[in-house]
């Protein structure tokens, strides 16, 4: 009788290693995932972000072109886009906080969601 239970003991042992091995294992991969997901999201956004800047700078540019071809003055122009900018600027800085969190709850809410299509292609499988 005590001999079976060292057996059924060094068995249950064996297999709890076994099974936290594997655990352990599995959250790796999965972080390995998700971080591997965050990287490609960032660069991508990356990418487009500067796309968007250069295209809104030149756009820039051509309006202070423009409106200093209208004024007949190439500096006030620029420099009314300047104050544009300006502006701009100050409403990004007024709305911070809610700026952050809504590009949180965005970023948080893509992460989620690559999460549950993977879920479903798991469990569709």
């Amino acid at each position: 009788m005590d001999k079976e239970l060292n057996t059924l003991l060094a068995d249950i042992k064996r297999d709890l290693t076994a099974y936290l091995n594997i655990k352990f294992r599995l959250i790796k991969l999965e972080t390995y995932e998700k971080s591997g997901f965050i990287s490609s999201l960032m660069i991508y956004s990356l990418v487009v972000l500067l796309l968007i800047f250069f295209a809104f700078l030149f756009l820039c540019l051509a309006l202070g072109f423009y409106i200093g071809e209208l004024l007949g003055s190439l500096g006030t122009g620029m420099v009314l886009v300047a104050m544009i900018y300006l502006l701009t600027l100050c409403i990004l800085l007024s709305l911070r906080k809610k700026l952050l969190n809504w590009l949180t709850n965005m970023f948080v809410e893509q992460i989620n969601q690559s999460d549950d299509e993977r879920n479903e292609e798991v469990v569709g499988s």
